[in-house]
């Protein structure tokens, strides 16, 4: 047999390690950032409340408009971390894609192994088949 199948499949695997590593750091920082997304949305909602409060007990207008500002500044951080989540999912599914990629190597590399293996089997039967022939042909012409 030709080929160090070993050798090429062990770095068919690191490199499969290597992407499903990518993929589970990638979903990671995905769900981070979706947490820190719903913190935020839910941030706004506590501040929505409480302004609604400070409206409607005529609270003092630099109190509200305080609040406001806020809600403002949580508004666009939300709207930042959409945007990181986007972005984020679009490199998880490149990940995920050269996961893929990676494991249809390996699998490439495993069919070939087993093809040269049975290659090599069909070679030797044949060449124990043409041994045979000839032993079994050597005993019928001593006969």
């Amino acid at each position: 047999m030709g080929m160090n199948w070993k050798v090429v499949k062990d770095l068919r695997t690191r490199a499969q390690d290597e992407a499903l590593h990518k993929v589970e750091e990638s979903a990671e920082k995905q769900q981070q950032t979706m947490d820190s997304l719903n913190q935020i949305l839910s941030f706004i909602r506590d501040y929505k409340d409480q302004l609604n409060q400070f409206e409607t007990q005529g609270a003092p207008i630099a109190s509200i408009i305080r609040t406001r500002h806020f809600i403002d500044k949580l508004t666009a951080s939300a709207a930042a971390q959409e945007q990181l989540l986007v972005q984020l999912s679009f490199v998880t599914q490149q990940d995920k894609l050269q996961l893929i990629e990676r494991r249809a190597e390996l699998k490439a590399i495993e069919k070939l192994e087993l093809n040269e293996i049975e290659q090599h089997r069909r070679y030797q039967q044949g060449i124990d088949a043409k041994e045979l022939d000839e032993l079994a042909r050597r005993q019928f012409m001593a006969n």
